[in-house]
């Protein structure tokens, strides 16, 4: 999820068919130190980790992140993914009103 999104970013999102939910500034402050990246592939793997594809990540940071295999790990970061996804407003947006939409954030 995204406190600050781009236009380009969620365009590329859409291009995958991903849901996405946008964190809105009435949640920004109690989320804000939400900074790890998880990723779970066919609920057999879970990857969660502070890294992201940016210089600073790749060269200088110290990031860090697991990998997870035993089922009762990947259910417990599936539940916690879900906390945020299900406590989040959802939002239909038509594609063409997006810039309108992310101004009013």
């Amino acid at each position: 999820m995204y406190i600050i999104v781009s236009q380009k970013i969620l365009i590329e999102i859409k291009d995958f068919g991903i849901d996405f939910k946008l964190f809105t500034s009435r949640y920004k402050r109690h989320y804000e130190g939400i900074h790890q990246k998880m990723i779970i592939i066919d609920n057999q793997l879970c990857y969660i980790g502070s890294g992201e594809i940016r210089d600073g990540s790749l060269y200088s940071n110290g990031e860090c992140g697991c990998l997870f295999t035993e089922n009762r790990y990947i259910q417990f970061y599936k539940d916690f993914f879900n906390i945020f996804w299900d406590s989040n407003q959802s939002y239909l947006i038509k594609f063409k009103d997006l810039n309108k939409f992310l101004k009013n954030l």
